[in-house]
């Protein structure tokens, strides 16, 4: 099916659109030639759109960007943070000949089905053009699209017999390259397709096109694990960006996670449900990544403890109580609800940290593992990343260590998705070793890579 779309992306010098058009939800015939009218009655109406950014809009009336507002986005070089667009019609024109129109003269003889129809175009452009007929550019980008939507839509009929309810637009980056696949709602056999893809595409087998690797989550992503005002998402990249330390080697994990803490979701869980926040965390990673699925909720409180009376861990009127948990349960939990492997990784005391577990993290999220819960006496904290010297053995036996630690702190009570007080008190970043209470064993519980960790 004709589903994916590549092109080069310029390393420099490049600003990015996106742009967004909501056809909404409409009647859609199962044939051919219907569609087809349907697709060019939109093409033919391209011109009644305007397209609005902010406080500024063009139009075909009005094709260029205010001078003030281009100085503006001259500075906007962000691949993940694109200048958006949003394509309304524009209603001084004939209603008639704006917006999608599905005619179809024989409903009774002719199968047809409700279809959500989105426009979601991002694309890079330069400087250059970005000061030209921009109207002209956002047209040419949406009617390209349209067309390779038209096309996937056929394809998916000749093949199925049907039209999907929806096509969403997936962009994904992979080194120089820019990645479009059109994913259905529901797609039967997902993996099958991305294999091909990759295979088409000369992709590794490795995680690269999964729906969670998306550079802008859909709706549902943004729902259920953010981003949103509740949530934040990967917030170490918030981080300002260090200097790069000679002889050093870091090694940070790889795709999106939820930070989550104390007091979310209408739980009061201060001073107990630590290491319930790290879990929660943990199984972020695993939905982010396409590990685990269908898309859900993250387990409650409720549903950690009715996994570990499951598994016999616990009592049942451990089910409602505000009890602690620890390492060990949180590795029982993921398996008894996602079916995942844990490793239990012990460290006498705390002083021994970087000794016993450095290299081990080191390895961990250089090989594609997820977070890492650490339980130390009646705290748990969650680990993202680490950097160590290159010479690790040698600066340890000298006693020049300095390796440090990505930290997810989950006792954090403040407003939620802070970023402010988030990075700037502490709550997500590096410490030294000394974070570590150096007289308290620790009991760290590493999320693995999934078995067919080269799986696509």
């Amino acid at each position: 099916m004709n589903l994916v779309h590549l092109s080069n992306i310029a390393t420099t010098g490049a600003l990015f659109l996106r742009v967004l058009v909501r056809y909404g939800t409409h009647l859609f015939p199962w044939e051919e030639r219907s569609i087809e009218r349907i697709f060019a009655h939109l093409l033919e109406t391209l011109d009644a759109l305007i397209f609005i950014h902010k406080d500024c809009y063009i139009s075909r009336a009005k094709p260029l960007l205010p001078e003030q507002f281009l100085k503006r986005c001259l500075n906007n070089t962000s691949f993940q943070d694109p200048l958006i667009f949003e394509g309304q019609f524009n209603l001084d024109c004939d209603s008639s000949d704006a917006g999608l129109r599905a005619e179809v003269n024989s409903p009774h003889k002719l199968p047809c089905g409700v279809h959500q129809l989105n426009v979601d175009a991002f694309f890079p452009v330069t400087s250059d053009i970005l000061k030209g007929d921009l109207f002209e550019l956002l047209q040419d980008e949406i009617r390209a699209f349209l067309k390779a939507y038209h096309e996937t839509l056929e394809s998916i009929l000749v093949k199925e017999k049907a039209v999907p309810r929806s096509l969403t637009a997936y962009y994904f980056r992979h080194e120089d390259r820019l990645i479009r696949v059109f994913y259905p709602a529901v797609c039967k056999e997902e993996v099958k397709l991305r294999e091909e893809i990759h295979k088409g595409l000369g992709l590794p087998q490795r995680p690269i096109i999964r729906r969670g690797l998306a550079l802008f989550p859909t709706r549902s992503f943004r729902r259920l694990l953010g981003p949103n005002e509740k949530n934040l998402v990967s917030p170490h990249l918030l981080l300002p960006a260090s200097n790069s330390i000679p002889d050093v080697r870091c090694e940070v994990i790889r795709g999106r996670y939820t930070y989550k803490h104390y007091l979310q979701d209408g739980v009061d869980d201060k001073n107990w449900g630590c290491a319930y926040r790290s879990l929660q965390t943990l199984a972020s990673w695993l939905l982010w990544q396409g590990i685990v699925t269908p898309l859900q909720p993250l387990p409650s409180h409720r549903d950690i403890q009715e996994a570990l009376v499951r598994v016999g861990d616990k009592p049942t009127k451990f089910i409602g109580s505000r009890q602690w948990i620890g390492s060990l349960e949180v590795s029982f939990c993921l398996q008894e609800l996602y079916g995942v492997q844990c490793r239990l990784l012990p460290v006498p005391r705390g002083r021994d940290f970087a000794a016993v577990a450095a290299s081990v993290l080191v390895e961990h999220f250089s090989s594609g593992g997820g977070p890492v819960m650490v339980g130390g006496g009646d705290l748990a904290h969650t680990i993202v990343g680490v950097q160590v010297a290159t010479d690790f053995p040698v600066s340890l036996a000298a006693g020049t260590n300095r390796t440090r630690f990505l930290i997810l702190d989950p006792h954090y009570t403040g407003e939620p998705a802070h970023v402010a007080t988030i990075l700037g008190k502490g709550w997500v970043g590096w410490k030294e070793e000394s974070f570590w209470r150096s007289e308290v064993p620790y009991n760290l519980c590493l999320l693995l890579p999934p078995v067919d960790a080269d799986c696509v």
